[in-house]
């Protein structure tokens, strides 16, 4: 099992996490169904609710879909290409982990992709991360 950190940057795709129900992404084609992915939202695409929102499942990759993933070419944390998966809801977090709180713990603000904003679609990250983020999302006030 791997864990992500996925990365929405557009006004559009945040629209459709906002219901907080299963919906799609596109993630590294390496990802395998069963993979743990945390939503974050930039500061563009949702404004004040920003930050990581959300830990998705990966259920399903359906390359039937991938052309939805094309205009991302292989823009990416890992140099792969994007493929399309279906998510189902894992856990959402009481209020968003904003970038400001993950950028003020001494273990996350280490990692590469804070230092550089988040700036790709994904990333993987290690389960000793994916504990962190989940553990300092519960605390969130």
């Amino acid at each position: 099992m791997k864990y992500w950190i996925g990365v929405i940057g557009s006004q559009l795709t945040a629209e459709r996490f906002s219901g907080g129900s299963d919906t799609w992404f596109c993630m590294p084609k390496s990802c395998e169904v069963n993979d743990f992915v945390l939503m974050y939202a930039s500061q563009k695409a949702a404004g004040v609710r920003s930050g990581i929102f959300s830990v998705y499942q990966i259920s399903n990759k359906d390359e039937s879909k991938d052309a939805e993933c094309r205009r991302y070419g292989i823009f990416s944390g890992t140099g792969e290409r994007p493929v399309y998966v279906d998510l189902k809801l894992f856990n959402k977090f009481p209020k968003p982990l904003a970038f400001q709180k993950i950028k003020a713990d001494r273990f996350l603000s280490s990692f590469s992709y804070v230092r550089r904003n988040f700036q790709a679609t994904y990333f993987q990250i290690s389960e000793k991360e994916y504990k962190a983020f989940v553990a300092l999302g519960s605390k969130v006030e």
